[in-house]
């Protein structure tokens, strides 16, 4: 017999079936994680950015410029979504787009100096932010707290790569 609590090491669709307490917890992490999304927007950025506007910012920072279908696979997002979420950023000029040099049907997007300066912003929000929680905790309690949360990434990658094998072995098709 299978134990209750799983551990990244097991099989992840081992969990069992008769622990109805699994899907509430679920559900309330699901919405703490929503209530900590909201708590963590700076309160004066006139802009307001979106948690996903933030997180297309963030990875276009990190790059160039990209594709948006290539952006959209990489937020596991529809690409009609995406684009309409990269148009708001342009409108709003934070965000630049292009056509792409190889391909001139195609529409590559880079973050524009307004965008990098909104991120920044946000990401000195969220480290003060950070601090104060992190200050409330002890030594031990922070240092779980940021283990719980490295697990919660592994999962969730794990759970994002599992999703796209099938989608990748039919495209080979």
């Amino acid at each position: 017999m299978l134990p209750k609590t799983q551990t990244p090491e097991s099989d992840a669709g081992s969990i069992d079936p008769d622990d109805v307490d699994l899907e509430r917890r679920l559900d309330e992490l699901g919405a703490l994680l929503r209530r900590l999304v909201q708590l963590m927007r700076v309160p004066d950025d006139r802009k307001r950015l979106r948690p996903t506007q933030l997180i297309v910012l963030a990875h276009l920072a990190e790059r160039d410029s990209m594709r948006i279908g290539t952006l959209a696979e990489y937020l596991g997002a529809a690409q009609n979504t995406v684009s309409e979420v990269v148009s708001r950023l342009e409108r709003a000029g934070l965000v630049l787009k292009e056509r792409d040099a190889d391909d001139n049907r195609a529409v590559r997007v880079r973050i524009g100096p307004t965008g990098r300066a909104a991120l920044e912003r946000q990401q000195q929000a969220a480290r003060r932010e950070q601090q104060i929680i992190l200050e409330g905790l002890t030594p031990e309690q922070r240092r779980s707290f940021v283990k719980s949360f490295e697990l919660m990434v592994s999962l969730v990658q794990r759970s994002r790569e599992a999703r796209q094998r099938p989608r990748e072995t039919r495209r080979k098709r």
